[in-house]
């Protein structure tokens, strides 16, 4: 079992298969025991609304936004009918991705998610205590892991 923080996970949808950028426990298959997600937002849509630097920060680093960028980043449309356990954590003060995204994500995705609000949390939660962030995700991938097997 491995624990690989920022690597891609694949699930398997039926057909269809998501390829997202996100915490994953890796049981050495190609499917996953559970996946975390840190301040996910809904759509490229909701966020260039919601954040009026997004655009020029996603340009900057993946040039002029195009339709397959929107499609890609549809995590509402690509999470539909998921049904591994899903992890959605978001700080309540996160100014780049307000956490009524990460909500709405967790929401959409339904029962198979849990949200976990971080009371005072900036985007990349640096003014948290992370350490206990971190356990927290270990512990609950190590549970999906038991629970899966």
């Amino acid at each position: 079992m491995c624990i690989s923080f920022g690597s891609r996970y694949k699930q398997d949808l039926g057909s269809r298969s998501i390829y997202r950028r996100n915490h994953v426990l890796d049981r050495g298959s190609h499917t996953f025991a559970g996946a975390v997600s840190l301040a996910p937002f809904c759509n490229l849509e909701q966020i260039l609304r919601d954040n009026a630097d997004a655009r020029s920060i996603l340009e900057a680093r993946f040039g002029p936004l195009q339709e397959k960028h929107h499609r890609a980043a549809d995590a509402l449309n690509l999470t539909r009918g998921m049904t591994k356990p899903a992890l959605v954590i978001h700080g309540t003060n996160d100014k780049t991705v307000p956490m009524i995204q990460g909500k709405e994500l967790a929401e959409s995705i339904g029962a198979a998610a849990e949200f976990v609000p971080i009371d005072g949390g900036e985007h990349h939660l640096r003014n948290v205590d992370r350490r206990e962030l971190i356990e927290r995700i270990v512990v609950w991938l190590l549970a999906q892991d038991r629970i899966s097997q």
